[in-house]
Order: structure tokens, then C-alpha cells, then sequence
């Protein structure tokens, strides 16, 4: 037994054990010769000296006792802040020896669900900080509970303070609010397309859900918002692209069935008609063939994995091969066509083939759109890390809303005459994706009536490098 237990009992039972001891002395010693007030002072002596150690005693007996309680206390006062690190350490005797065994194993209990708590809590975390779709979960009032990184993006809600703030505040989508009353009247998922307007105009998917006790009463909904403006946008232009193509491919098909059915009902035997649909139907087959190939040359630029075959290019070389090319075409427009290279231009990192395809693509747009007299021009200019060279023409223009297009596929700013003129519509797509492969980037800048401007950017070769300038 401990300590404070004996002094516990003693304290309580020795007045009782004086009395007792005192009587038995009184009856086994000889008392003759003493008077009754020395056994009267004799006997208050003894008692109240076990009285004083009987106080005594029980009051160190308490003292424990209350230190043994304020160490309980501290420790409850622990677990209820949540400092669960230590274990209690109690003197108590072995009937009660058991109560700090018990504390200190629910505190390890404790410690292991509120470790597991925290790690379900931070994987939790980690994932809805990573996920790209964004998640918001309201309560039944509409108000926010969570909303994780990628909501405040879409939303354009960085930096802001959301939390219990009603959605309609927050994401402004009374569309979003109605197909919430919905989930909160029906208890059951659903899928939603709208639009939002801010930061940015964008389309998204949202998908609620409603959120339930285990009595199946609703207290809230989570949504997951997935921005699909970009899938749209290329769903849009594929099928764009898919009509174009038809629309490219039938009007010269439409054209060869149209004059070869009229030669076979009796137009060979006209010889001057039968000679002039016989050109068409050439001029309209080159056309297709043109066009396969540039779609063949778009669909191998676009491939994944594609690289161009980089080395030294001398860029005034290449220019001057473009322009003997198509200096017959100029001439036969009335178009004066130039180069103007500095002699002291270094050479280009890039495939001299493409370079000359982009350069030619490029010539023949500004030819074909600059009138009788006017000129078109291919220059460079050397930049710190890089070389501009520049196809300029005094041609019509482009209007300024169409300069950010005119790069798409089969964009023409005048279809008209563009097909006329024999384009594919794929020229500039071509030469916006060579240049990427580079490295580099296209642009264009016009004035309506005064001519068009066409840049793109290349990298200067490093020296360090073997191969020779072609």
C-alpha cells in the first residue's frame, strides 16, 4: 500500500486506538499512589497528542489525495486542449493504480485516430488542391463551406475571402442557383452547361450532388465545375475544319463532274470549248492537288513528335532562291518583288527547306493581293538572340479584325477571291506552325489600302556548333 493510504487509516483510527490503549494501560498497570487528577491530566495528554498526529496525519493523507486529483485535472485539462504527446503519471495506490493505465491508453487511442484524422485530412487537402476540376461544397443555405484551388480560378475568386458567403455572392450563376434548387428539391445528381461571364467568358460543366445525413435528410450540395471552353473550342473547330475540307474539296470536284459530263454530251466535238474546259478541269484538278498537299504537309507539322532538322542557314541565301522562284509570278502581275539583307546577317538556326517553304507561302499570299505597280519586299533585321525577317507588300490590307485569325485554317479575309486566286486557305496555318517547330512565332500587322506586314522570328546559330552554314 502506498503511502498517503496508511496515513489515511492511521489518522482516522489512532484517536479511537489511544482510547483503547489508554484503558488496557490503565488496567494492567499497578496505579496506587496516583491521584485522580494526574490520571485525569495523564489521560487528556495522551489524547490530545494522538489527536495532534491524528491531525497531522490526515492532513498529509489529503494533500495527496488533492495532488493526485490536480494531477487528474491537469491531465483531463490536456486532452480537452488536445495535447495528447504526454502520458499521465499518478501516485495512486494499487486499487486505483488502474485510472492512470486507462487515461494513458485512451490518450494513445486518442493519439492514433486524431494522427489518422490528420492524415486522411491532409490527403484530402492534397488532393482537392491538385485536382484541375474545381470543388465547392454549400450548405443548405446556400453558403460556402469549401472551395478549393481550381474553383478560384475559374471563378477568378484568388486571393478573395469566400468562406461562408452565399454562392450567388461569390460566383454570380443564377443558373448555377436554380439547378441548386433543384438537387436541394429532387435529392438527387445533376449536370449542368453555363456560362460565366467573369473574369473571362467561359463554358462549364458543372456537376451537383446533393449531401445527406444518415437519416436522409439533405444538409448541403457539392459541385464539381470543369472548365470546357478549350474542348469546345477545338470540337468547334474541327468542325469547322471538317467542313472546309468538304466545302474545299467539292467546289473543284463540282467543277470537274460540271464540264466533264459536259464534254461527254457532245462538247468534244467542239474544238475551241472542248480546249477551254479541258484547262479548266486542269486549273480545278492542280487546285486539289494543292490542297491534299498542303494538308498533308499541316497534318506531319501538327504530329506529335515532330522537330525541324535545324543547322546553319544563311537567310539571305534562301530569300534569294524564294524571289528567283517567283519573280515570273511577279512579273506577270506588274509587281516589283525585292530582298533586302544586311551583308553582315548571321546566320539562322533552322531547316533551310521549311524556311523556304514559309518564305514562299508567304511571297505568294502578297502577291497575289498586290495590285499592278506595287512592291513586295523580304528583309531582316538582326535582333539580340534572335533574326526578324519580314514579308511586306503595298497590297489592299487586312482589317484589324481579322489580323488575330488569319493564321486558322481556311480563315480568308476575302474568300472570294482568294479562291479565284487558287489559295488553299492553309498557306499561313503552314508557316505559323514551321516557325513554332523553331522555336519561334509568327505575326502579322496591315493597314487597310496601304499593304500588310508579315514577321516572324528565328534563332541566330551558335558558333559552338559544327555544322557549316548552308
Amino acid at each position: 500500500m502506498k503511502t498517503w493510504p496508511r496515513r489515511l487509516v492511521l489518522a482516522l483510527f489512532l484517536p479511537f486506538g489511544a482510547l483503547f490503549l489508554f484503558s488496557f494501560l490503565l488496567f494492567l498497570l499497578p496505579l496506587e499512589g496516583w491521584s485522580s487528577t494526574a490520571l485525569y491530566w495523564m489521560f487528556w495528554l495522551f489524547f490530545f497528542f494522538t489527536l495532534t498526529l491524528s491531525f497531522y496525519l490526515l492532513s498529509r493523507a489529503l494533500s495527496a489525495i488533492n495532488g493526485t486529483f490536480a494531477d487528474i485535472s491537469a491531465a483531463v485539462e490536456r486532452i480537452r486542449a488536445g495535447d495528447l504527446r504526454d502520458n499521465v503519471y499518478l501516485e495512486l495506490d494499487e486499487e486505483l493504480d488502474g485510472l492512470g493505465t486507462k487515461m494513458n491508453r485512451m490518450m494513445t487511442s486518442l493519439r492514433e485516430r486524431l494522427d489518422r484524422s490528420y492524415q486522411e485530412k491532409s490527403q484530402l487537402e492534397a488532393i482537392l488542391a491538385n485536382m484541375v476540376d474545381g470543388v465547392i461544397m454549400v450548405n443548405a443555405r446556400k453558403r460556402i463551406l469549401l472551395l478549393n484551388r481550381a474553383a478560384q480560378e475559374i471563378f477568378g475568386l484568388e486571393g478573395q475571402e469566400v468562406l461562408d458567403r452565399h454562392h450567388l455572392e461569390v460566383l454570380r450563376s443564377y443558373e448555377l442557383d436554380g439547378k441548386l434548387d433543384q438537387v436541394f428539391g429532387r435529392g438527387v445528381p445533376m449536370v449542368q452547361e453555363l456560362k460565366v461571364f467573369y473574369p473571362e467568358e467561359k463554358l462549364l460543366e458543372a456537376y451537383l450532388a446533393p449531401v445527406k445525413n444518415e437519416d436522409g435528410s439533405i444538409t448541403g450540395a457539392i459541385m464539381v465545375v470543369r472548365d470546357i471552353s478549350q474542348r469546345e473550342r477545338l470540337e468547334r473547330m474541327r468542325r469547322d475544319f471538317v467542313a472546309n475540307v468538304s466545302h474545299e474539296l467539292l467546289t473543284p470536284l463540282t467543277s470537274i463532274k460540271g464540264f466533264a459530263e459536259t464534254l461527254l454530251e457532245g462538247a468534244l466535238e467542239d474544238a475551241e470549248n472542248r480546249r477551254r474546259f479541258t484547262q479548266i478541269i486542269d486549273q480545278e484538278a492542280g487546285r486539289l492537288i494543292r490542297l491534299i498537299n498542303d494538308l498533308l504537309d499541316l497534318s506531319r507539322l501538327e504530329a506529335e513528335g515532330f522537330q525541324a532538322r535545324r543547322r546553319a542557314v544563311h537567310l539571305g541565301q534562301v530569300a534569294a532562291g524564294v524571289a528567283n522562284l517567283l519573280t515570273p509570278v511577279a512579273e506577270k502581275g506588274g509587281v516589283s518583288l525585292e530582298t533586302s539583307f544586311p551583308p553582315n546577317l548571321p546566320p539562322a538556326e533552322a531547316d533551310p527547306d521549311q524556311i523556304a517553304q514559309v518564305l514562299t507561302n508567304l511571297v505568294d499570299n502578297s502577291l497575289k493581293y498586290t495590285p499592278a505597280g506595287g512592291k513586295v519586299v523580304i528583309a531582316a533585321e538582326e535582333k539580340p538572340t534572335q533574326i526578324m525577317v519580314t514579308v511586306s507588300d503595298t497590297g489592299i490590307g487586312i482589317p484589324r479584325k481579322d489580323l488575330p485569325r488569319i493564321f486558322e485554317r481556311f480563315y480568308r479575309v476575302d474568300k472570294a477571291r482568294s479562291r479565284s486566286s487558287g489559295g488553299t486557305g492553309l498557306g499561313l496555318a503552314i508557316v505559323k506552325h514551321i516557325v513554332e517547330a523553331h522555336g519561334g512565332r509568327a505575326w502579322a500587322e496591315s493597314d487597310v489600302g496601304k499593304g500588310t506586314r508579315i514577321h516572324f522570328l528565328l534563332k541566330k546559330w551558335s558558333f559552338s556548333q559544327e555544322t557549316a552554314p548552308q
